[in-house]
């Protein structure tokens, strides 16, 4: 929550948590009366990746902006903003750190392939028809898969970004696609879906090679990065299933996960993939053991639903975003949060002393959407 009295001293804007800001009128009796409600003003960060290196964070907001955060310093800094359009579903960096990958609300459905030392759009790749909610990177960055709402996964050849080239169209799902990932040497991508099946394809050919039904309605699923290990987030279970993906049998189960009516989860692998960490629908996150299949510490994280969990390359930190408008990196050893990350305001950091031609309650509002007043 925060609050902007205008400068008149009769005009009250309060941003509160149901991202609204409410709009009020103090009369001279000092009655307080509300006068408007501005819907759906505070940004949330949707979407986050780390860089191969480690040094660079990239988080996506509601309002179309990706912010890139140099890690290396004392205290994060934000090296650049790269302005994209609307809400920011996905993010993923290329293996060698050159690109990155972004996609979002756009109408034309459409992935952006950034340069991240020129800091500009270098291609766009069409052909999604409608909004893509997944990218995943092969290990040799030679192939960028997406997915989303029209139930398709389209591997591009991003060797040559310029020619946005498909280089196949995977048919099979019969729903929405939530989740993508490439096996360690590239050869294999998995893929998740609202139609409650998780899949396998060859990338090589263009083929399914398996189908897992009765998994449950799954919402995030990845390799192991050195075995033959598929995981996949069984919702309606509230838990994360391990499969061995040479025997297509369930071998383990991470499954003392919390619920609600939702019973969404995210996860990621560490990086030596002994260790799993969760993001829970009570809004906690929880560092497991894979070995041992037994939780190491839960950390109550948010206040709303996590969208996504990533480990760091190096496997010192963790990292979780949510729709609370936060995100926040947390010490693996420690279970402490080392930074909190906030959706920077539409408005942020915009200057309006001395504006005219604004009324007392568009002041206020301005200055609760961001903008200063010295």
């Amino acid at each position: 929550w925060s609050a902007a009295l205008g400068s008149n001293g009769k005009t009250l804007a309060i941003c509160g948590g149901d991202s609204s800001i409410r709009i009020y009128e103090v009369k001279p009796n000092r009655r307080v009366e509300m006068i408007k409600i501005l819907q759906g003003h505070r940004p949330v960060l949707p979407a986050a990746a780390f860089s191969p290196s480690g040094h660079l964070l990239a988080l996506g907001d509601s309002l179309g902006s990706i912010r890139l955060w140099d890690l290396a310093q004392r205290e994060p800094q934000c090296d650049c903003t790269l302005q994209s359009q609307d809400w920011i579903e996905a993010l993923a960096f290329s293996p060698d750190g050159q690109y990155l990958a972004s996609t979002g609300a756009t109408n034309d459905h459409a992935i952006y392939l950034w340069d991240v030392a020129a800091k500009e759009c270098i291609a766009v790749l069409a052909g999604h028809t409608q909004r893509v909610r997944a990218l995943a990177f092969a290990p040799d960055g030679a192939v960028l898969a997406s997915a989303g709402r029209d139930f398709a996964i389209r591997p591009w050849d991003v060797k040559h970004p310029g020619v946005g080239r498909t280089l196949h169209v995977l048919h099979g799902h019969e729903n929405m696609i939530y989740s993508l990932d490439f096996n360690h040497d590239g050869a294999q991508l998995v893929s998740c879906s609202q139609d409650q099946t998780v899949r396998l394809w060859d990338i090589a050919t263009g083929q399914q090679i398996h189908v897992l039904p009765g998994l449950g309605e799954n919402r995030c699923v990845q390799f192991s990065p050195y075995a033959n290990i598929l995981a996949c987030s069984a919702a309606r279970h509230a838990a994360i299933r391990l499969l061995d993906t040479t025997i297509l049998q369930e071998v383990q189960q991470l499954s003392s996960l919390s619920r609600n009516a939702d019973g969404s989860i995210s996860f990621a692998f560490g990086p030596d993939g002994q260790q799993l960490v969760s993001g829970n629908a009570d809004h906690t996150v929880t560092l497991w053991d894979i070995k041992k299949a037994t939780a190491i510490y839960t950390l109550e994280a948010h206040t709303a639903y996590i969208k996504s969990v990533i480990f760091s390359p190096d496997g010192r930190h963790f990292f979780s975003n949510s729709l609370d408008g936060t995100a926040r990196l947390w010490d693996v050893e420690t279970g402490k949060c080392v930074h909190i990350f906030h959706a920077a305001l539409p408005y942020q950091g915009m200057n309006i002393t001395g504006v005219t031609g604004i009324s007392a309650a568009q002041r206020a509002a301005l200055k609760a959407l961001g903008a200063v007043e010295q």
